[in-house]
């Protein structure tokens, strides 16, 4: 496309040069005034458009390197975004998983929480059995020890002291 609008600003060029040439010899045959100011005119013309394709030429040259330069950037960026996508997906996939194991990590800790709870009142249970299987196997050593001291011949009837009934109705109300 740019070498036929080229081509195309060439012929056009030309063919003002060709009025510009042919609007001279009118004006050196004749002494006709309106014939030279028209070959001023087109040669005025003509000269102004080579310069400003001259101008335009060097700028399209430029915008072409720029162009150029620009597409060179967008690519390189185009492949850095490529690599770099690879790389953020990896990474993504990666947290994801690390992510869902601290997750199990979490439940796995919530769950060992629960279980030391309930072992911990299981526990609680047990400790208070076995204080009241203290209490009672003590209260039945003074209830033994009781009966063992205060135990004569048959003859008498065996009684307890107060002071001793007193001790083994403390015990039995402590439980």
């Amino acid at each position: 496309a740019r070498k036929a609008e080229t081509a195309a600003l060439d012929g056009f060029a030309e063919q003002l040069d060709a009025l510009h040439l042919s609007a001279q010899l009118l004006a050196t045959q004749g002494e006709d005034e309106g014939v030279r100011a028209l070959s001023a005119g087109l040669g005025r013309l003509s000269g102004q458009f080579r310069a400003h394709r001259v101008q335009s030429s060097g700028k399209q040259d430029e915008m072409a390197r720029s162009v150029a330069a620009l597409q060179a950037a967008l690519e390189r960026l185009t492949g850095t975004l490529d690599a770099d996508t690879t790389v953020m997906v990896s990474a993504a996939k990666t947290a994801r998983a690390q992510l869902a194991t601290l997750h199990d990590m979490a439940a796995m800790a919530h769950g060992l929480g629960d279980a030391l709870k309930a072992d911990e009142e299981k526990s609680q249970a047990a400790m208070e059995m076995m204080h009241d299987a203290l209490l009672a196997s003590e209260a039945f050593a003074d209830l033994a020890a009781a009966f063992e001291r205060d135990v004569e011949p048959a003859s008498e009837p065996a009684c307890l002291p107060d002071h001793d009934q007193t001790a083994l109705a403390a015990h039995w109300h402590a439980g």
